[in-house]
């Protein structure tokens, strides 16, 4: 997670902000990801689910290590074809 201007999770039209989610649910990486991760993360914790948001870091590197294995495991498929 790095530093963003606000400009970078600023909404749109409707159709812009469909579009914006239907990338962050893809795995596209960036702000508007970012900001969706800490709302879920501080829900958890305000909920009760979780005591505090101490373990996302180690959610980014299990999120970062899984798209790396479909990644290759994609590659490898594609080299068969």
């Amino acid at each position: 997670m790095s530093r963003a201007p606000l400009q970078a999770i600023a909404g749109g039209s409707a159709r812009e902000n469909a579009v914006a989610i239907r990338r962050i649910f893809q795995g596209e990486l960036g702000a508007p990801r970012d900001i969706v991760a800490i709302n879920a993360a501080a829900a958890l914790v305000v909920s009760g689910v979780r005591p505090r948001i101490s373990w996302m870091p180690r959610v980014w590197r299990t999120r970062r290590f899984h798209r790396a294995q479909r990644n290759r495991k994609l590659m490898a498929l594609a080299a068969f074809h």
